[in-house]
Protein backbone atom coordinates (compact mmCIF):
# COMPACT_ATOMS: atom_id res chain seq x y z
CA UNK A 1 0.00 0.00 0.00
CA UNK A 2 1.57 3.27 -1.10
CA UNK A 3 1.89 6.23 1.22
CA UNK A 4 -0.31 8.63 -0.80
CA UNK A 5 -2.93 11.02 0.39
CA UNK A 6 -6.37 9.63 -0.67
CA UNK A 7 -8.05 11.82 -3.30
CA UNK A 8 -11.45 11.70 -1.60
CA UNK A 9 -9.93 12.84 1.67
CA UNK A 10 -7.85 15.49 -0.14
CA UNK A 11 -10.92 17.14 -1.66
CA UNK A 12 -12.67 17.07 1.70
CA UNK A 13 -9.70 18.78 3.36
CA UNK A 14 -9.30 21.36 0.58
CA UNK A 15 -12.83 22.62 1.06
CA UNK A 16 -12.43 22.77 4.84
CA UNK A 17 -9.81 25.48 4.43
CA UNK A 18 -11.13 29.09 4.39
CA UNK A 19 -8.33 30.15 2.02
CA UNK A 20 -9.83 27.91 -0.66
CA UNK A 21 -13.03 29.95 -0.67
CA UNK A 22 -11.04 33.20 -0.66
CA UNK A 23 -9.12 31.94 -3.68
CA UNK A 24 -12.34 31.03 -5.50
CA UNK A 25 -13.80 34.47 -4.78
CA UNK A 26 -10.56 36.08 -5.97
CA UNK A 27 -10.57 34.01 -9.16
CA UNK A 28 -14.19 34.92 -9.94
CA UNK A 29 -13.55 38.60 -9.20
CA UNK A 30 -10.40 38.63 -11.30
CA UNK A 31 -12.17 36.84 -14.15
CA UNK A 32 -15.02 39.35 -14.04
CA UNK A 33 -12.62 42.30 -14.15
CA UNK A 34 -10.63 40.68 -16.98
CA UNK A 35 -13.74 40.06 -19.09
CA UNK A 36 -15.16 43.51 -18.45
CA UNK A 37 -11.83 45.02 -19.56
CA UNK A 38 -11.17 43.01 -22.74
CA UNK A 39 -14.79 42.22 -23.55
CA UNK A 40 -16.73 38.98 -23.52
CA UNK A 41 -15.65 36.96 -26.52
CA UNK A 42 -15.11 33.25 -26.97
CA UNK A 43 -11.33 33.59 -26.97
CA UNK A 44 -11.23 35.76 -23.84
CA UNK A 45 -13.66 33.49 -21.99
CA UNK A 46 -11.52 30.44 -22.79
CA UNK A 47 -8.32 32.28 -21.89
CA UNK A 48 -9.77 33.52 -18.59
CA UNK A 49 -11.06 30.06 -17.79
CA UNK A 50 -7.67 28.46 -18.46
CA UNK A 51 -5.90 30.99 -16.26
CA UNK A 52 -8.41 30.32 -13.48
CA UNK A 53 -7.96 26.56 -13.80
CA UNK A 54 -4.17 26.89 -13.69
CA UNK A 55 -4.38 28.99 -10.51
CA UNK A 56 -6.74 26.49 -8.91
CA UNK A 57 -4.55 23.60 -10.04
CA UNK A 58 -1.45 25.10 -8.41
CA UNK A 59 -3.41 25.58 -5.17
CA UNK A 60 -4.60 21.97 -5.14
CA UNK A 61 -1.09 20.70 -5.92
CA UNK A 62 0.35 22.81 -3.12
CA UNK A 63 -2.19 21.59 -0.57
CA UNK A 64 -1.73 18.00 -1.70
CA UNK A 65 2.00 18.20 -1.02
CA UNK A 66 1.38 19.79 2.39
CA UNK A 67 -1.18 17.16 3.41
CA UNK A 68 1.01 14.31 2.15
CA UNK A 69 3.91 15.52 4.27
CA UNK A 70 1.89 16.25 7.40
CA UNK A 71 -0.48 13.30 7.49
CA UNK A 72 0.80 9.76 7.39
CA UNK A 73 -1.08 6.87 5.88
CA UNK A 74 -2.03 5.16 9.11
CA UNK A 75 -3.13 2.06 7.23
CA UNK A 76 0.58 1.30 6.94
CA UNK A 77 1.61 -0.47 10.13
CA UNK A 78 4.97 1.27 10.44
CA UNK A 79 3.40 4.72 10.15
CA UNK A 80 0.76 3.92 12.73
CA UNK A 81 3.22 2.40 15.20
CA UNK A 82 5.54 5.37 14.81
CA UNK A 83 2.72 7.72 15.79
CA UNK A 84 1.54 5.46 18.62
CA UNK A 85 5.06 5.08 20.00
CA UNK A 86 5.58 8.83 19.98
CA UNK A 87 2.51 9.14 22.19
CA UNK A 88 3.74 6.38 24.51
CA UNK A 89 7.12 8.14 24.80
CA UNK A 90 5.45 10.83 26.94
CA UNK A 91 5.19 8.22 29.69
CA UNK A 92 8.92 7.56 29.70
CA UNK A 93 9.77 4.11 30.98
CA UNK A 94 6.38 3.70 32.67
CA UNK A 95 3.72 1.47 31.19
CA UNK A 96 0.66 1.71 33.44
CA UNK A 97 -2.25 -0.64 32.95
CA UNK A 98 -4.58 1.94 31.32
CA UNK A 99 -1.98 2.65 28.65
CA UNK A 100 -1.42 -1.07 28.03
CA UNK A 101 -5.14 -1.37 27.33
CA UNK A 102 -5.14 1.71 25.10
CA UNK A 103 -2.10 0.46 23.19
CA UNK A 104 -3.74 -2.91 22.59
CA UNK A 105 -6.97 -1.29 21.41
CA UNK A 106 -4.99 0.93 19.05
CA UNK A 107 -2.84 -1.78 17.53
CA UNK A 108 -5.75 -4.17 17.03
CA UNK A 109 -7.91 -1.39 15.59
CA UNK A 110 -5.21 -0.73 12.99
CA UNK A 111 -5.12 -4.42 12.12
CA UNK A 112 -8.90 -4.45 11.65
CA UNK A 113 -8.65 -1.42 9.36
CA UNK A 114 -5.96 -3.12 7.28
CA UNK A 115 -8.20 -6.14 6.80
CA UNK A 116 -11.19 -3.97 5.89
CA UNK A 117 -9.33 -1.89 3.31
CA UNK A 118 -8.02 -5.01 1.59
CA UNK A 119 -11.64 -5.93 0.82
CA UNK A 120 -13.12 -2.44 0.51
CA UNK A 121 -10.45 -0.05 -0.75
CA UNK A 122 -13.06 2.70 -1.25
CA UNK A 123 -13.18 3.04 2.54
CA UNK A 124 -9.56 4.22 2.72
CA UNK A 125 -10.36 7.89 3.60
CA UNK A 126 -12.81 6.97 6.35
CA UNK A 127 -10.51 4.33 7.81
CA UNK A 128 -7.56 6.73 7.93
CA UNK A 129 -9.70 9.35 9.66
CA UNK A 130 -10.92 6.72 12.12
CA UNK A 131 -7.33 5.78 12.97
CA UNK A 132 -6.47 9.43 13.54
CA UNK A 133 -9.25 9.61 16.12
CA UNK A 134 -7.83 6.43 17.68
CA UNK A 135 -4.48 8.17 18.03
CA UNK A 136 -6.11 11.31 19.43
CA UNK A 137 -7.97 9.25 22.01
CA UNK A 138 -4.77 7.38 22.86
CA UNK A 139 -3.05 10.70 23.41
CA UNK A 140 -5.84 11.76 25.78
CA UNK A 141 -5.29 8.55 27.75
CA UNK A 142 -1.63 9.47 28.21
CA UNK A 143 -2.46 13.07 29.12
CA UNK A 144 -4.96 11.86 31.72
CA UNK A 145 -2.43 9.39 33.20
CA UNK A 146 0.17 12.14 33.49
CA UNK A 147 -2.37 14.50 35.03
CA UNK A 148 -3.33 11.94 37.67
CA UNK A 149 0.34 11.65 38.64
CA UNK A 150 0.76 15.40 39.08
CA UNK A 151 -2.45 17.08 40.22
CA UNK A 152 -3.34 17.14 43.90
CA UNK A 153 -6.69 18.93 43.91
CA UNK A 154 -9.49 16.40 44.32
CA UNK A 155 -11.79 18.06 41.80
CA UNK A 156 -9.09 18.02 39.13
CA UNK A 157 -8.14 14.43 39.93
CA UNK A 158 -11.78 13.46 39.49
CA UNK A 159 -11.82 15.30 36.17
CA UNK A 160 -8.62 13.60 34.99
CA UNK A 161 -10.01 10.20 35.98
CA UNK A 162 -13.20 10.96 34.11
CA UNK A 163 -11.20 11.88 31.00
CA UNK A 164 -9.18 8.69 31.31
CA UNK A 165 -12.30 6.56 31.61
CA UNK A 166 -14.02 8.37 28.73
CA UNK A 167 -11.02 8.02 26.41
CA UNK A 168 -10.55 4.34 27.22
CA UNK A 169 -14.24 3.63 26.76
CA UNK A 170 -14.24 5.34 23.37
CA UNK A 171 -11.14 3.40 22.34
CA UNK A 172 -12.73 0.14 23.40
CA UNK A 173 -15.98 0.99 21.61
CA UNK A 174 -14.11 1.96 18.42
CA UNK A 175 -12.04 -1.23 18.64
CA UNK A 176 -15.18 -3.35 19.01
CA UNK A 177 -17.00 -1.58 16.18
CA UNK A 178 -14.04 -1.98 13.82
CA UNK A 179 -13.80 -5.65 14.73
CA UNK A 180 -17.49 -6.07 13.98
CA UNK A 181 -17.08 -4.12 10.74
CA UNK A 182 -14.17 -6.34 9.75
CA UNK A 183 -16.30 -9.43 10.26
CA UNK A 184 -19.15 -7.90 8.26
CA UNK A 185 -16.84 -7.08 5.36
CA UNK A 186 -15.33 -10.56 5.37
CA UNK A 187 -18.79 -12.14 5.29
CA UNK A 188 -20.51 -9.59 3.06
CA UNK A 189 -19.84 -11.46 -0.16
CA UNK A 190 -21.52 -14.51 1.34
CA UNK A 191 -24.47 -13.00 3.19
CA UNK A 192 -25.18 -9.38 2.20
CA UNK A 193 -23.49 -7.87 -0.86
CA UNK A 194 -25.27 -4.53 -0.32
CA UNK A 195 -23.67 -3.95 3.07
CA UNK A 196 -20.69 -2.09 1.56
CA UNK A 197 -22.96 0.79 0.53
CA UNK A 198 -23.66 1.54 4.20
CA UNK A 199 -20.10 1.28 5.48
CA UNK A 200 -18.89 4.83 4.68
CA UNK A 201 -21.82 6.34 6.60
CA UNK A 202 -21.23 3.93 9.44
CA UNK A 203 -17.57 4.89 9.70
CA UNK A 204 -18.31 8.60 9.38
CA UNK A 205 -20.71 8.36 12.30
CA UNK A 206 -18.01 6.62 14.35
CA UNK A 207 -15.53 9.38 13.43
CA UNK A 208 -17.98 12.13 14.36
CA UNK A 209 -18.76 10.60 17.75
CA UNK A 210 -15.06 10.19 18.52
CA UNK A 211 -14.37 13.79 17.55
CA UNK A 212 -17.27 14.99 19.67
CA UNK A 213 -15.92 13.05 22.65
CA UNK A 214 -12.46 14.55 22.09
CA UNK A 215 -13.90 18.06 21.96
CA UNK A 216 -15.74 17.49 25.23
CA UNK A 217 -12.59 16.15 26.88
CA UNK A 218 -10.58 19.18 25.76
CA UNK A 219 -13.25 21.73 26.69
CA UNK A 220 -14.11 20.39 30.15
CA UNK A 221 -10.89 21.51 31.90
CA UNK A 222 -11.44 25.05 30.58
CA UNK A 223 -15.04 25.09 31.75
CA UNK A 224 -14.06 23.64 35.12
CA UNK A 225 -11.39 26.32 35.52
CA UNK A 226 -13.90 29.05 34.76
CA UNK A 227 -16.06 27.92 37.65
CA UNK A 228 -13.24 27.81 40.19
Amino acid sequence: MTNTFPMKLLWRKIFQIPQTYLLLVGILLGLSIFLSWVGIRLFTVILGGLISLVMLGFWIKYLSSIFSQSRANLLELDSFLQQLNSIAAKLGQKSPFPWSKAETYGQESQQFCQTIVQRESTLTPELIETLYTVLDLSNQVVEAILALEKVQTESYRDLAQKHLDTSLNRLQYTHNQLQQLQDQVLLSSLENPEISTRLPLYLQELINVNRSSLENIIQQPQENGDHL
